[in-house]
């Protein structure tokens, strides 16, 4: 059973952690900082940043910060999102 959602059907709410999935296109600026090919596939912690309508507007890291850790991505290059898991209860 998969608990991923296509960013097509539902987009996740805005400013709250997900898991986002994709394939890294070759229009990329920061994300080369992970060192992955274009074509490689990724999952990684993001938030949406939607514009005021509820469409997209960019997805940015999950509790990181500064520019260098913006993915500034192409957006269609996530298809996919899902809620986070819960954290391990005796962290």
């Amino acid at each position: 059973m998969s608990d991923w959602i296509s960013v097509k059907d539902v987009l996740p709410p805005g400013r709250v952690g997900v898991l986002i999935a994709g394939q890294l296109g070759s229009r990329r600026r920061n994300i080369e900082q992970t060192m992955l090919p274009a074509g490689q596939p990724f999952v990684t912690a993001a938030e949406a940043v939607l514009n005021d309508d509820g469409s997209l507007y960019y997805w940015t890291g999950h509790h990181f910060g500064g520019y260098e850790w913006e993915f500034d991505f192409e957006d269609e290059q996530a298809t996919h999102w899902m809620a986070l898991p819960e954290q391990p209860s005796d962290i």
